[in-house]
């Protein structure tokens, strides 16, 4: 979130007042609907709960991380084995990151379950880096691998979606944030297809 998004909003209403929470995407919508958080930007699914409105921001494609010193080059090279020696370092399977990587794997018939779960990218980066696996997780706009690390695309993976979230209405601050999320969103979406 950038200074400026804070600043646009802060003209529009002096007395906005910013707090940020780290939360997994449950927690979000559990402070969403007892009224702790007015707005989540988070990993939108399709299995959020009814009385939770979103709104998508922004798709952010899924990745294999590989040591540099590894000899694969390609998904395709995974897919073709009978069975995946290589451990997969990921988030845990409850997540949506996860899930979406477990859907876009039953595309091709293949089964690979995770062997490292850790809660964030930068874990991920580490455990690849050493050499203690392939990792899955997402691109983010203007994402650079760590020196070691060489990307994987996965373009038949389904995307995962970055959105707004909120329950019941809106108030105007909220709505002029989304607002400027969106702007921001949509800047980035710009920026990140002219690379």
């Amino acid at each position: 979130m950038s200074p400026e998004l804070l600043r646009r909003v802060r003209r529009r209403f002096p007395i906005f007042r910013l707090q940020l929470h780290e939360a997994a995407r449950a927690d979000a919508e559990r402070l969403l609907q007892a009224g702790e958080v007015d707005l989540a930007i988070t990993v939108i699914d399709s299995k959020r709960r009814p009385e939770i409105h979103s709104r998508a921001l922004i798709e952010l494609p899924l990745i294999l991380l590989v040591n540099k010193k590894h000899h694969l080059t390609t998904a395709k090279q995974l897919w073709s084995r009978d069975k995946i020696e290589e451990t997969l370092i990921t988030f845990p399977r409850s997540d949506t990151v996860q899930m979406h990587f477990q859907r876009g794997l039953a595309r091709f018939g293949v089964e690979w379950f995770p062997g490292i779960e850790v809660n964030s990218t930068r874990l991920i980066e580490h455990y690849v880096a050493n050499g203690y696996g392939v990792g899955a997780a997402v691109a983010t706009p203007r994402f650079k691998p760590p020196p070691g690390v060489r990307v994987i695309s996965l373009p038949s993976f389904p995307p995962v979606v970055v959105g707004a979230a909120w329950a019941g209405k809106l108030s105007p601050i909220a709505q002029q944030f989304l607002a400027e999320v969106e702007i921001e969103a949509g800047a980035v979406k710009r920026s990140t297809k002219s690379l």
